[in-house]
């Protein structure tokens, strides 16, 4: 029993050290396809904002390796009132 418990003990300290020590792949991905099929749908109140993010896996990726991770371009569909007007909030 003994025994046993010092191996799964021993497993679980080189599961963490092995999932802490890998890299996953940070590949950027290309959304042009997408911001064009977007694109094709706008209405006329609407518009398409493209910004630059980050895709951590986890956060230690966000605290140890934000600099290794590729800029990931993010869309979104910024769609304002179809009346004329100042507006407080524009969600």
């Amino acid at each position: 029993m003994k025994k046993a418990l010092i191996i799964v003990i021993v497993l679980t300290v080189l599961f963490i050290g092995y999932s802490i020590t890998v890299t996953p792949s940070y590949t950027t991905l290309d959304i042009t396809h997408a911001i064009d099929e977007a694109k094709v749908a706008l209405k006329d109140n609407q518009e398409i904002v493209v910004f630059d993010s980050k895709n951590p896996f986890n956060f230690y990726d966000v605290f140890n390796r934000i600099d290794n991770i590729a800029d990931q371009k993010v869309y979104g569909i910024l769609t304002k009132p179809d009346t004329a007007g100042v507006f407080p909030v524009i969600i």
